[in-house]
């Protein structure tokens, strides 16, 4: 699933994700199943106290599996300890995205504009949402 709709190039992945500043991570998860990879990626671009999501995209495999509270949570805890009071990200539907369509309001985000099809949602001093994981989950910094 990708919210945003948004496509870069790699060497434009290459500038944000190379920018300390941005928050940009991939996911991988594992159960007792075994390993999954990664299933998803979450690129923001970071202008002064707000971070703009840029990319969010998720495997359809681990959606409503919970982990997508986890990755609020670790963007959050992230924001916090930068400064960020304010997330806000684009949601734009697709045929193949309407799964994810509130998945910003379940994750604490409210809806504060729309223009055509697509709504933007912020989230202001940011605050973990609560899930289930604990373990099983990986975060890296893309391209570290």
């Amino acid at each position: 699933f990708n919210l945003t709709t948004q496509r870069f190039s790699p060497a434009e992945i290459d500038v944000l994700a190379g920018n300390p500043d941005n928050y940009a991570y991939c996911f991988s998860v594992h159960d007792r199943f075994g390993a999954s990879g990664i299933v998803a990626v979450l690129l923001a671009r970071r202008d002064g106290a707000n971070l703009d999501i840029e990319i969010f995209l998720m495997s359809c495999r681990v959606f409503n599996r919970g982990l997508e509270f986890a990755i609020a949570e670790h963007l959050a805890v992230w924001a916090q300890g930068h400064g960020v009071g304010r997330i806000q990200g684009y949601y734009e539907p697709t045929e193949k995205n309407a799964l994810v369509a509130d998945l910003y309001l379940r994750l604490g985000f409210v809806e504060a504009d729309s223009a055509g099809d697509k709504r933007l949602f912020i989230a202001e001093n940011v605050r973990p949402p609560a899930h289930f994981l604990r373990s099983g989950i990986a975060a890296e910094r893309v391209f570290d």
